[in-house]
């Protein structure tokens, strides 16, 4: 014999409309977001306007909240396209690149200069930078020129190479400041060809790019979700080919003591860097106006805000 029975889950709850749901978010511009949240018809936005980072800070204070996020940016070089098989071209392109003021003058929105490529997001994980991260930038500079002529190139050679980007307005900058940046150090003439995201991602499986505005989003802070993805078994692209990588992050796999495997983790990501497969630029910022009537807002590496922990007051 069966029966039913009728109750009612939590009657004391009252459902009202959400005015951050108010608006199709995603389908508005960055100056649209900036005035429906002065407005008062946002109480959050997605994003910040990039040259508007410092003045909205100026005026709003602690309602600009910008936090490290999981995505980490990088240039790729086509590792079978001469001269980008050169590893002493690569790496004299890396080193000049000055990373401070790339981010700090050029781009400004916020990212952190990034040495290493699995971005040390997660505190507990000290992996290895690049091998002249500890030098003066001059130092790299100089040590720069004389890779790039160990490379074949000079005043005599000038080295023309393309970056390609997303037309996303950091991005650019980014783009042009490191052009600039190999101008200026190596006297290298680099040309930004700028693309919507589609054609940015069919250019670099076609293979004929030079050098590639790349960038990674991890799905959790650890170092795994990077270095993954420079693993052959993910096809990710960069025919790169390294056994001892490999084995390395077999190694690591087989552990499951966080602190052991992450020591086992960095050696991977040395041998990756050390071959120069792509010159580490930064990790990038969340970027959010959030109104004084949220309460709980917290950080999140990864971009998600439970609502369970928040108020709208």
């Amino acid at each position: 014999m069966s029966r039913s029975i009728e109750f009612t889950l939590h009657p004391e709850r009252v459902c009202k409309r959400n005015r951050c749901l108010g608006v199709p978010h995603e389908y508005l511009n960055l100056i649209e977001r900036d005035t429906l949240y002065r407005s008062g018809e946002l109480d959050v936005t997605y994003d910040i306007p990039l040259n508007q980072n410092d003045p909205l800070t100026a005026e709003l204070g602690d309602q600009v909240r910008i936090a490290i996020s999981t995505e980490v940016t990088y240039y790729s070089f086509n590792l079978i396209k001469p001269p980008f098989d050169n590893i002493d071209l690569r790496r004299a392109l890396t080193l000049a690149i000055d990373r401070e003021v790339l981010q700090g003058k050029i781009v400004k929105g916020g990212a952190i200069p990034s040495y290493s490529y699995a971005g040390r997001i997660d505190p507990d994980y000290k992996g290895p930078l690049i091998a002249e991260a500890t030098m003066s930038q001059a130092d790299c500079e100089v040590l720069a020129r004389e890779l790039y002529a160990k490379a074949g190139f000079g005043p005599d050679n000038v080295l023309h190479l393309a970056i390609t980007s997303t037309v996303a307005e950091d991005h650019v900058r980014l783009a042009q400041g490191v052009a600039l940046m190999w101008k200026k150090v190596l006297g290298a003439e680099a040309t930004v060809i700028k693309m919507e995201v589609k054609a940015w991602l069919d250019t670099f499986h076609a293979g004929g790019w030079d050098v590639f505005g790349d960038n990674v989003i991890g799905v959790f802070s650890g170092p795994e979700t990077y270095l993954s993805y420079m693993r052959p078994s993910a096809k990710s692209g960069y025919n790169w080919v390294k056994p001892e990588y490999d084995a390395a992050m077999d190694v690591a796999a087989a552990i499951s003591d966080k602190a052991s495997r992450y020591r086992e983790l960095a050696k991977a990501e040395k041998i990756f860097l050390d071959d120069y497969v792509v010159s580490p630029i930064a990790v990038e910022p969340l970027r959010h106006l959030v109104s004084p009537h949220v309460k709980g807002w917290g950080k999140s590496v990864i971009g998600y805000h439970n609502s369970q922990r928040m108020t709208l007051e």
